[in-house]
């Protein structure tokens, strides 16, 4: 496969986590009376969330169809995923110190 399908299909995941992002940050918030382009992209969250699915499995199958060795791969996939696991860990339980325990009630709709 050429490496310019590969540049396109993952711009298509950065397009779509934009869709997530705003389904997200806005879903309690009527955005169509102020901007109707908006709304578009936040109604269009669940159908991202799928597609980036769908997309990130054909790069994890393309990922181990380069080593053919599954434990290499699975020790490649813990090394990648470890390190933001607990960045986001380490964000979750500051806000619980700083909120005084209601961690959930600072994160709203975000955990």
């Amino acid at each position: 496969m050429q490496n310019g399908k590969i540049q396109g299909v993952s711009f298509l995941r950065v397009y779509l986590t934009f869709f997530i992002l705003t389904f997200h940050l806005f879903q309690n918030v009527n955005l169509g009376r102020f901007y109707p382009r908006m709304a578009v992209a936040t109604n269009m969250g669940e159908k991202a969330v799928e597609m980036f699915f769908i997309i990130s499995g054909y790069f994890l199958i393309e990922t181990f169809n380069k080593n053919k060795d599954i434990k290499s791969f699975f020790i490649k996939r813990y090394n990648k995923f470890l390190p933001c696991l607990m960045v986001v860990c380490a964000f979750y339980y500051l806000f619980i110190f700083v909120s005084g325990g209601g961690g959930d009630k600072v994160l709203g709709n975000i955990v």
